[in-house]
Parts: C-alpha cells; sequence; structure tokens
C-alpha cells in the first residue's frame, strides 16, 4: 500500500545412492542432517496423528510407514511400438517414536520385489515427481521435478532390450530422475522398484508421481498424492490475490486468519513486486515483510522456497517461471510484476509498465522487475493466474478465491493495480465459469473511511488485523528503516478497523 501514498505523494541386490560430488545424498544421514537443520533454524518437523498410549503424548512405530499405496498400471501403445506398466506408486513418511514426520518419500514399485515394464521399440519410460505441475514434452521434465533417488533396481546399465540410467541433478534443487530406454527389440524389466525422497516443505501438499513415454508420445501415468503434514486432514484452500506484499493483510484480513485457523491451506498470489519505481531492495524488502506476516500467522514451521513453472496451452504451450516461498501450510507466490502507480501510469524506473496499461492495450508486453519472465499480452498475465491456482488447489467449490471488488462503484478512488488484479480474477471467474467459490474485498474507500463503510471490526478482529500488518511493517522497519504505519497510522488504522466483501 505504502507506495500507493508515496505515488499521489541397480540390479539385484536394491542399490544405494552414494555420492561424493554435487549434492550429497547419504541415506543413513538424512533424518540427522535433518534435525540439526530444523533445530538450528527454530523449525519443527511436522507431526502425524496418532491416539495417545499412556497419556503421555502421541505414540508410533518408528520408521518408514506407508500412506498411500495407488495401482499405477498402464498400457500405451502405437504398434509396432508399445509399452505396458504393471506396478504401483506409493507415498511414505518416516516417523519417529513420538510421531514427528522426518522425511517423505514415493515409491514406484509392484508386487513383491517390484514392478514390470514391458517395452517394444526405440523408446524410453522416464519415473519421476513433479510439483506443482506434471510436463507434457519430455524436455520439460527439470523443470518442476522434485526428489533424490534413495534406492533403485535395476542398477544403471546395459542389458537385453533395454539401457537403465539414473539421472541425477537435473536441475538446481538437485532433483533425479529413473529413466529406461528400449533398444528397438522387445524386452521386459522385471522388479523395478526406485524411492526418492522429498523435502520436507512439501509436507501438506500435493505432488505429482509421473510415468512419461517418450520422446513425447504419452503422458501415460500421473498419480497426485496429499502428503499429509501432520497436523489432519486440509483439503481445503483459500487463495487471495491481491497487488502488493502488504493488502492481503490490510484488506483480505482477518478473513485470512479465520480461513487458516478452520483448516484452509492459504495460497498468496502478489501480482506485482510493489517496487514504487525503486530499486530492488525496496521489493526484495517488502516480499521479506510479506513473509513475516505469514510466519505470525501460521508460527514455527518448515520453510522453503524456489522457482515455480507454471504452464498453460492455448495456441501452445505457454509457461512462465513464479518465485514460490513454501512456509507450513502457505504457500506465496510472487509473480514481481512492476508497479503501476496509483492512476496507472507506471513509473519511469520500470519504463512505464502497468498491469493496467497492458490490459488497456497500451502496452503489449510487460517484464518482471527480476527480469525472470515477460508476459505478451493481457490473457498472458490471467491465463497465467489461472493455471497457477489450479495448480495447487482444487479445481471445485471448495476453493475459495478472495480478491479485490471489480466494482468500480464500490471501489471508487481505489489502486490502478488493485483493480486490474480485480478485473484479472473476475475474467479467471466469473467471465470463464470457474467452479471456484469467490469474495470480493473493499480496498481503498475502507482506508479513506467510506461513509459506505463505517468502522466494523471488533476488539478481537481489530487486534488480528493489525498485527498481520504490523508483523509487516516491524519486519520493513527491521530491514531497511522504512516505519510504514508511522507515516500515515489514519490510514491503517481505518483499515484496521473494517472489513467490507461480497460473494459473487
Amino acid at each position: 500500500m505504502l507506495e500507493s501514498l508515496w505515488d499521489q505523494s541397480g540390479g539385484d541386490p536394491l542399490r544405494v545412492h552414494r555420492r561424493v560430488q554435487g549434492t550429497v545424498r547419504l541415506a543413513s544421514l538424512i533424518p540427522l542432517c535433518m534435525a540439526v537443520v530444523l533445530i538450528s533454524t527454530g523449525f519443527a518437523p511436522g507431526r502425524a496423528i496418532a491416539a495417545p498410549g499412556d497419556g503421555s503424548g502421541p505414540t508410533c512405530t518408528a520408521g518408514w510407514t506407508v500412506i498411500t499405496d495407488v495401482d499405477n498400471s498402464f498400457t500405451w501403445q502405437n504398434l509396432p511400438s508399445a509399452v505396458s506398466w504393471t506396478g504401483s506408486v506409493r507415498l511414505l513418511e518416516n516417523l519417529n517414536e513420538t510421531c514427528s514426520i522426518l522425511g517423505a518419500r514415493i515409491d514406484f514399485t509392484g508386487p513383491a520385489l517390484g514392478g514390470t515394464l514391458s517395452l517394444n521399440g526405440n523408446l524410453f519410460v522416464s519415473f519421476s515427481v513433479q510439483y506443482p505441475q506434471p510436463y507434457d514434452k519430455h524436455a520439460n521434465v527439470a523443470r518442476n521435478a522434485f526428489g533424490n533417488l534413495l534406492s533403485w533396481n535395476p542398477a544403471a546399465g546395459v542389458y537385453t532390450g533395454y539401457t537403465i540410467e539414473t539421472h541425477f541433478d537435473i536441475n538446481a534443487r538437485g532433483a533425479d530422475e529413473y529413466f529406461v530406454q528400449g533398444q528397438g527389440i522387445p524386452a521386459v524389466v522385471t522388479n523395478v522398484r526406485m524411492s526418492l525422497t522429498l523435502p520436507l516443505a512439501l509436507l501438506g501438499r500435493t505432488v505429482r508421481a509421473q510415468m512419461n513415454v517418450g520422446p513425447d508420445l504419452c503422458q501415460c501415468k500421473v498419480t497426485d498424492f496429499s502428503i499429509p503434514d501432520g497436523t489432519g486432514s486440509h483439503p481445503f484452500w483459500a487463495v487471495y490475490v491481491h497487488a502488493h506484499p502488504d493488502d492481503w493483510q490490510l484488506f483480505e484480513s482477518p478473513d485470512s486468519a479465520s480461513d487458516y485457523k478452520a483448516g484452509y491451506n492459504p495460497l498468496f498470489v502478489y501480482a506485482t513486486a510493489g517496487d514504487a519505481g525503486i530499486e530492488p531492495w525496496y521489493w526484495q524488502a517488502r516480499q521479506d515483510s510479506a513473509e513475516a506476516s505469514v510466519r505470525w500467522l501460521v508460527g514455527t514451521a518448515v520453510e522453503d522456497a524456489w522457482w515455480a513453472t507454471i504452464c498453460y496451452t492455448k495456441t501452445s504451450e505457454v509457461c512462465h517461471p513464479l518465485w514460490q516461498i513454501n512456509y507450513g501450510r502457505t504457500t506465496s507466490i510472487f509473480m514481481h510484476l512492476p508497479d503501476g502507480n496509483g492512476d496507472g501510469g507506471g513509473f519511469n524506473a520500470t519504463g512505464f509498465q502497468s498491469l493496467a496499461r497492458l490490459r488497456d492495450g497500451n502496452i503489449t508486453s510487460m517484464t518482471a522487475v527480476d527480469n525472470s519472465t515477460t508476459y505478451t499480452g493481457w490473457d498472458d498475465v490471467y491465463l497465467t493466474l489461472k493455471a497457477l491456482i489450479a495448480s495447487y488447489a482444487p479445481y471445485d467449490a471448495t476453493t475459495k478465491i478472495n480478491a479485490p471488488d471489480f466494482d468500480r462503484v464500490a471501489q471508487s478512488g481505489d489502486h490502478s493495480d488493485h483493480l486490474a488484479v480485480a478485473d484479472a480474477v473476475y475474467a479467471i471467474t466469473i467471465q470463464a465459469g470457474t467452479p471456484w467459490t469467490r469474495n470480493w474485498f473493499i480496498d481503498y474507500p475502507i482506508a479513506y473511511a467510506d461513509a459506505r463503510y463505517p468502522a466494523n471490526m471488533d476488539p478481537t478482529s481489530y487486534d488480528l488485523k493489525k498485527s498481520l500488518f504490523m508483523a509487516y511493517s516491524d519486519r520493513m522497519k527491521h530491514l531497511v528503516g522504512i516505519d510504514e504505519y508511522s507515516i500515515v497510522p489514519w490510514f491503517y488504522e481505518n483499515c484496521f478497523q473494517r472489513d467490507y466483501s461480497r460473494v459473487a
């Protein structure tokens, strides 16, 4: 918000991977190292739900436990080429005696000693774990791949009719891929099994175990696994879409906190960097400060961050890298588009780009402030927004979309970025006929104490809303010495005292 004020002013036996170069994958050290990291950072592993034993707390049998086991058998053929897989894929979690979750992994396997893969032709079968989206063309296997090969069978090598390859570190996250290449003659690979360990930051999220037949022949089998985080079942999502790093705290709260406490998984989407035409240190501080609000909301949790690639198909596939921060059950997505200024004219430092000007056709493209990606047209922005929501949250009415109101009368005097975000969300919900539930919030009118929106927060709601924002403001003050609250306290106090929205 602040920028707007400034504006206006292996074979048998089963092989275990050991490496000394690149990312170290010593299986016996994973739980120990993870525990050290979590203790040193103040984070805690997840906790599984278990019935208490002697009354002193939950107890579990230590070790790997199968959470979900799914038959993922399939047959693909385009004669004379053909592939048949008979097997399953499993989600497992590693628990200690007090039911803390020390690790998670995906196993591709089958009955008894493993799955059976039959293939004929010069084709290959790839095994990987993807998040948040699966891939279509094998050239893109790395972009959303996760998981480190812990063990596998058969071992890498050349066999009669096929070759086994282990592809390590296929992306910056150090993800791995298991790969079976046919040699043009019929072959049967038996006792196929592999384990890929996953980062704890994926607890509470849905990953995709993918088998792909290539080159680019068949996506074939994608199996979704929702990984329990140890705090019970959380199947529902609440999406908070807004323009700047402090907007959801001011205009979409305390609803955000209420949804989280009710068990929803929050997805925060920040359309712009909120850079206000200032050098990168400013928007980077705002991004970190936005996460301070999330940390205040959640408390102690596992945190991680990476680039997620979000794709949709128009006449061809269109993809954009987006910065993702996970904290506990929350997911934050930063699109990093330039701040458009209050009137939509943009700033000189970012070439006078703005969401409003892109929407209105005054510019044909818009580049992120960190040059991570360029959007070519208004529809590229809102279709990416639609694809990212669908990648994380269920495509049904249980998903709640929260956004600024698109009604120009109700939102009179609002920031251009707010209204552009409202229009983008309108395009992917009401206009597109998507099944998501929608909630539209009033922004600047409550900050300016518009008579149509009198104060309506009780003391508890006021304190909650103010605390969410002050976590952001205090972090900004700590990082860059800017005390946002003290600049215009009346503006913020008006927001803390009000919360208005409608369902449409």
